[in-house]
C-alpha cells in the first residue's frame, strides 16, 4: 500500500530535519492493499477495529509532529510520491507495533487519499483508502466521545470518498451516491456548515432534484451569505432551474443573490448576462457580460459545468447580431464568436455563429474560401442549411465570365459552388424539424421550408444575376436568406 520505509523517511527528513526517527517497521511492512469493492467497500484489515475497548494513547512528540507536518503538506501537494510518502508516514503512526489507534493519523490517511483522488491519481484506490480511513475516524470518535465537529468532518470525508467512487464505479454509482448523501446529512446534523450544505446541494443538482438542491443550497447561503463558494453554489442552482425551464425571472432572482454574495464573481456576472438576454434586456445583459470579458484571466472560466468566459463572448455576439445595420457590423459578431471558440473549444453554437457572421459579412474570407472551415463538419439539417448558404455566398464572389466552350475556369467554379449548395440543401432535408432560430432574423422560418427554399434559390440563379424566384408565401424564408446576403447571385 505504501512506498516503504525509505520513502517515508524521505518525507519525514524533509519535514522534521534532524528530528530522530524511531518507528517500528514490522507492522508497516505487513500493510495490505484494499480488497475489491463490495457493499459499500471492503477495507483492508488495517482499517478494522479490533476489540471493544480503546486503549489510552500516550502522546509521543515525534509521532505527533510526524502527523501534523504530513497533514500540512497534503493540501498543496500535487506529486504522487509526496502524497504516498505522507500517507505512508501516517500509516506507521496509526497502529505501529500493535499500539492503540491514533485518530489524527487515520484522518491524515483520509486526507492524503482524498487529495490524490482529486488529482486523478489512482482515484479508485485512493477514494477507497479515504473512505476506510474516515470510517475508522467515525468509529474511534464515536467510542472516545469526541466533539461533534470531529465526527462531522469524518462523515464529510466519507461522503466525499463515496461521491468519488460513484464516478469510478458505473454499475454501483447510484448506491455510492446514496451513501454519499447519507454521510453528508449525518455531517450536517452534527455540525452544519455552508460547505456541507453546498456539497449536498451539488449532489442533488447532479441528480436533477431541483427542490432538494434548492433547500440545501439555500440553507448553506443562509449560514454564509457572502463569499465565492456561496456565489458558485447559487449559480449552479440557477443553471439547474434554467435547464428545467424555470421562468427567467426566477433564475435571475437566484443569480442576483449570487452576485450579492460575490459581486466580482465571473460565474455570477456571466449567468446574469445570459438571464437578461433571455428576458429581452440586451443593455443590462451587455453590462454584465462585459464585466466577464474584462475580468482578470486569473479568475478562471466559471463553474465546473459552464465556461462563462466563452458564454459571455457568445452572447455578446448574439447581442451585436441583433444590432446589425450594415454588413461591416458583422465584424463584431465574428470577433466575439471566434473568441468564444478560443475560450471554450469547439461548441457547435460557437462555430455556427462564426460561420453565420462570415456568410453575412462576405468579403475576402468568403471569396478566398478562408472561412469555409467554420461552415463544414455539421451533418445536422441546420448544419447543411448553413453549409448550403455558405456555398451560395461563394458563388456570388466568382469573377464575371462569359459562356464559351470549353467553359472558363470561373464558370466551372461558379457551377461547382452552386452544385455544392444544392447538395447541402438536399442532404439536410432528411429529418429536418423545427425552426431556424438564428440571430439577425425577427421571425424564425421552418427548417424544412428553408432547405427547400435554398434549392429554389439555386435553381433560379443565372449568369446575369437575376432570379425568377417566386417568394410569395415564403416571406420568412426570404427574410432569412436576405439577412445573410444569399438571396441573389451577387454580393
Amino acid at each position: 500500500m505504501g512506498l516503504g520505509i525509505a520513502a517515508r523517511q524521505r518525507l519525514l527528513v524533509s519535514l522534521l530535519g534532524t528530528v530522530a526517527l524511531t518507528t517500528a517497521s514490522a507492522a508497516f511492512a505487513k500493510k495490505k492493499a484494499p480488497t475489491p469493492l463490495q457493499e459499500p467497500v471492503s477495507c483492508a484489515e488495517d482499517f478494522q477495529l479490533i476489540g471493544d475497548e480503546l486503549k489510552k494513547i500516550e502522546a509521543d512528540p515525534t509521532e505527533t509532529a510526524t502527523v501534523r507536518l504530513a497533514r500540512g503538506v497534503i493540501p498543496q501537494a500535487t506529486d504522487e510520491d509526496v502524497l504516498a510518502d505522507a500517507k505512508d508516514a501516517c500509516w506507521e503512526v496509526s497502529s505501529a507495533g500493535g499500539r492503540a489507534y491514533h485518530m489524527p493519523a487515520f484522518t491524515c490517511i483520509g486526507e492524503a487519499g482524498a487529495r490524490a483522488a482529486s488529482l486523478d491519481i489512482k482515484p479508485r484506490m485512493n477514494n477507497t483508502d479515504a473512505y476506510c480511513a474516515y470510517q475508522m475516524v467515525v468509529e474511534l470518535a464515536t467510542r472516545s466521545g469526541a466533539d461533534d465537529e470531529t465526527l462531522a468532518e469524518a462523515h464529510q470525508g466519507r461522503g466525499d470518498a463515496m461521491l468519488g467512487l460513484s464516478q469510478q464505479d458505473g454499475p454501483r454509482a447510484q448506491r455510492f451516491t446514496s451513501l454519499a448523501i447519507q454521510a453528508y446529512e449525518q455531517s450536517i446534523e452534527l455540525s452544519a456548515t455552508a460547505a456541507r450544505h453546498f456539497a449536498l446541494g451539488r449532489i442533488y443538482i447532479g441528480l436533477g432534484k431541483a427542490k432538494k438542491a434548492e433547500d440545501a443550497i439555500t440553507a448553506g447561503a443562509e449560514l454564509e451569505p457572502k463569499g465565492t463558494e456561496t456565489a458558485l453554489a447559487l449559480v449552479s442552482l440557477a443553471e439547474l432551474k434554467r435547464d428545467n425551464d424555470a421562468p427567467p425571472e426566477d433564475v435571475l432572482g437566484v443569480l442576483q443573490l449570487a452576485k450579492k454574495a460575490a459581486p466580482d464573481s465571473l460565474a455570477a456576472n456571466g449567468a446574469i448576462g445570459i438571464a437578461y438576454y433571455e428576458l429581452g434586456k440586451p443593455a443590462e445583459a451587455r453590462k454584465a457580460l462585459e464585466d466577464v470579458i474584462d475580468a482578470d484571466p486569473s479568475e478562471g472560466m466559471g463553474t465546473d459545468t459552464v465556461n462563462y468566459r466563452a458564454e459571455a463572448h457568445y452572447y455578446m455576439g448574439l447581442i451585436e447580431a441583433g444590432e446589425v445595420r450594415r454588413a461591416s457590423d458583422w465584424n463584431k459578431v465574428a470577433e466575439h464568436a471566434e473568441s468564444a471558440v478560443k475560450a471554450g473549444g469547439g461548441d457547435t453554437r460557437f462555430r455556427t455563429l462564426v460561420c453565420l457572421s462570415h456568410i453575412a459579412r462576405g468579403g475576402d474570407p468568403i471569396a478566398d474560401g478562408d472561412s469555409g472551415a467554420w461552415c463544414e463538419g455539421q451533418d445536422t439539417p441546420e448544419g447543411q442549411l448553413m453549409r448550403g448558404m455558405y456555398y451560395l455566398r461563394r458563388a456570388q464572389y466568382v469573377p464575371r465570365f462569359t459562356l464559351r466552350s470549353p467553359p472558363s475556369r470561373n464558370e466551372l467554379k461558379w457551377r461547382e459552388y452552386l452544385n455544392q449548395a444544392e447538395e447541402a440543401f438536399e442532404d439536410g432535408e432528411d429529418d429536418a424539424e423545427g425552426s431556424v432560430d438564428w440571430p439577425g432574423v425577427d421571425k424564425a422560418p421552418e427548417l424544412a421550408g428553408s432547405l427547400a427554399f435554398g434549392q429554389d434559390v439555386v435553381g433560379h440563379a443565372n449568369l446575369f444575376c437575376r432570379t425568377a424566384l417566386d417568394a410569395d408565401g415564403k416571406a420568412r424564408e426570404k427574410a432569412l436568406f436576405d439577412a445573410y446576403g444569399v438571396l441573389g447571385c451577387k454580393p
